[in-house]
């Protein structure tokens, strides 16, 4: 199921924290965390790798921490 759809966690719109989980829908679907001062870390194998969230335009963002 897509997370992105999911019917928990909250959906942000505003100020990302520490922790919120972004969907990228481009390229593919593809899930990351946002890790603070606009970063975030995904894995792309064979590697873990840490980009700018600035990078992405199309993203689905929902915070399961509060």
């Amino acid at each position: 199921q897509d997370i992105g759809r999911v019917g928990f966690g909250k959906v942000v719109k505003g100020e990302l924290h520490f922790g919120d989980v972004m969907v990228l829908r481009k390229p593919g679907k593809h899930v990351t965390m946002y890790i603070g001062d606009g970063k975030i870390i995904h894995a792309t194998p064979p590697m873990v790798r840490i980009d700018s969230v600035y990078r992405y335009k199309e993203v689905v963002v929902r915070r399961f921490i509060n």
